[in-house]
């Protein structure tokens, strides 16, 4: 019997080991050695020597430019989506959850075929449909929302309506598998006893679905709090989100310790807001349903 356990237990081992040396080689010692770069002293001209300083630190705390117009920005965009794409991709969740055969197929391809393209065959398309006379303006035309087309591309508007279209896939498929669990019998039980299905949805479904929920949010929080790409193709110039600015620092300015530096606050403070948001939701949502 003991010998059978320590097989089993080696196996797990030898399971573990693939991911765990990726792990280590492409995220650990990475992250470690940009920790180490941040005390790092930076020469004018693109140079840097071997120290072990607080200086770049020093200069983030200290510059209330950087808390306000970067950090607090960059979370404040990052909540902003989180909640927004939520909202979308909780209608899709529900509707694919609950057709089946060919519809579902077709439901789930049409929601998840952004995750089969590249971020930039993406973005390209986004400023396409985005710019002035694109589909994006001559919907909002025709419904008579708007009178005159907006302007998406190069601005704030264009790069939140962008990072809410790439992360909606993500909570779908985090919502998909968790209302998929969900106990069809315990709705009909509820409606029988004279519960409306808003009432139903409300006291059953939706309780059920925010561990789903709370999946995807965190996914897209992460995501979005650090986002780069979109930022840097559709956003306008000197946009203040810490992705840009850690790249304008280590590429523009050359100073690779204060980019490493400002990296290293960025993980930092994503941990804490990840943290605080677990606790959160484990106080308002978990613990009524004993998870």
């Amino acid at each position: 019997m003991k010998i059978r356990e320590w097989t089993k237990y080696n196996l797990h081992l030898l399971l573990l080991m693939p991911g765990a040396i990726l792990f280590v080689l492409f995220l650990a010692i990475p992250f470690l050695w940009i920790i180490r770069i941040s005390f790092y002293q930076n020469i004018p001209g693109g140079y840097m020597s071997v120290a072990w300083v607080m200086e770049n630190y020093k200069r983030f705390l200290g510059d209330f430019w950087y808390i306000q117009n970067a950090l607090f920005f960059s979370l404040k965009i990052a909540l902003s989506t989180v909640f927004s794409a939520v909202i979308l991709a909780y209608p899709l969740a529900y509707c694919i959850a609950r057709t089946s055969g060919r519809k579902k197929q077709l439901l789930l391809t049409i929601v998840l075929s952004p995750l089969l393209i590249s971020m930039v065959c993406l973005i390209l398309g986004l400023m396409i449909v985005l710019r002035r006379e694109g589909l994006f303006n001559q919907i909002l035309l025709w419904l008579g929302i708007i009178s005159v087309p907006g302007k998406y591309i190069y601005d704030i508007k264009g790069v939140i309506i962008g990072l809410i279209y790439i992360v909606i896939p993500y909570i779908v498929l985090c919502l998909l598998d968790n209302l998929g669990r969900i106990d069809l019998c315990l709705e009909e039980a509820a409606m029988n006893l004279g519960a409306t299905r808003w009432q139903t949805f409300f006291k059953i479904t939706f309780p059920l679905s925010t561990p789903g929920m709370f999946a995807g949010s965190v996914i897209v929080l992460s995501m979005n709090f650090c986002a780069f790409a979109i930022p840097l193709m559709i956003g306008p110039d000197r946009l203040p989100m810490m992705g840009l600015i850690i790249y304008n620092q280590a590429t523009a300015m050359n100073n690779m310790p204060f980019a490493a530096a400002l990296a290293t606050i960025t993980v930092v403070v994503n941990i804490g807001i990840l943290y605080i948001y677990i606790k959160l939701m484990n106080k308002f949502f978990f613990k009524r349903l004993g998870v």
